[in-house]
């Protein structure tokens, strides 16, 4: 016949914090063993993968622990993972970058401005000499072939039957 156990402690229910394991002693009885919880270690704050290189401790033994163990020697070293520490200071590098193109944008701006405005008075100018010069070909044309006044004097064509 089966041998019957009982939990030791004083919760006698299957919880997730009263996990047992039946372990057989060297005395041949069975016994429960009760497991710990796992904790599912340090994951990043922003991609929500899990952290190489820091060992997972059950919540009051990372307390007892030493900072060194807890955490990567690397900016956001316990919090963020390679590729995002990578990522944000690819993102501030670029943010930087670009403050800059501002700023020099903004000390060329009325240099940039008179630049474009004798551009757009080209531009004008041109148009102008373009159209003159259409007018006054259009003058030649209309002096050098006169219109025909009298359209109707010409035969009527013969309809075929």
């Amino acid at each position: 016949m089966v041998q019957r156990i009982a939990r030791l402690r004083r919760n006698p229910y299957n919880t997730a914090s009263n996990r047992v394991k039946i372990v057989k002693t060297p005395g041949g009885r069975l016994t429960f063993q009760y497991l710990e919880k796992r904790s599912k270690g340090a994951h990043c704050g922003d991609c929500h993968a899990p952290l190489h290189g820091i060992t997972r401790y059950v919540r009051t033994e990372s307390s007892r622990v030493s900072q060194t163990s807890k955490h990567v020697t690397r900016a956001y070293g316990g919090s963020r993972c390679a590729k995002c520490v990578k990522n944000r200071i690819i993102r501030a590098f670029l943010i930087e970058e670009q403050k800059i193109v501002k700023q020099i944008r903004k000390s060329k701006a009325p240099e940039l401005r008179r630049r474009e405005r004798a551009i757009e008075k080209q531009k004008a100018a041109t148009l102008l000499r373009e159209q003159k010069a259409a007018k006054e070909k259009a003058e030649k044309l209309a002096q050098r072939q006169p219109r025909r006044a009298d359209k109707q004097t010409r035969a009527p064509r013969k309809q075929k039957k």
